[in-house]
């Protein structure tokens, strides 16, 4: 009998790694978690009852303009950092006061 590998979800993949990084970018869903629709994940989720906010952060893209992307946070959630994915997706992000 063949055996049948669970892997998690898109949602839990987002979840978690909400829970250990404090919060998420589409840069880093794609990047780390392979999640290209980061904005229909956090809709889902939301109507699942999950907390989840979004500020707005202000960061420089590859040819040097000045644009806005949304950060997602759990709200309500411990985080633990422990080291940090430099992927360099997010490089130059400046959060927006």
């Amino acid at each position: 009998m063949a055996k049948v590998e669970h892997r998690p979800t898109q949602n839990t993949r987002i979840l978690e790694y909400m829970a250990r990084y404090g919060s998420i970018t589409s840069n880093e869903a794609l990047m780390h978690l392979s999640v290209a629709r980061l904005a229909s994940r956090i809709c889902d989720l939301r109507m699942l009852g999950y907390p989840i906010i979004s500020e707005r952060v202000k960061v420089t893209n590859r040819f040097g303009e000045i644009t806005y992307i949304k950060r997602y946070k759990l709200v309500g959630k411990e985080t633990t950092e422990p080291q940090k994915i430099d992927s360099g997706a997010n490089r130059g992000v400046e959060r927006e006061k």
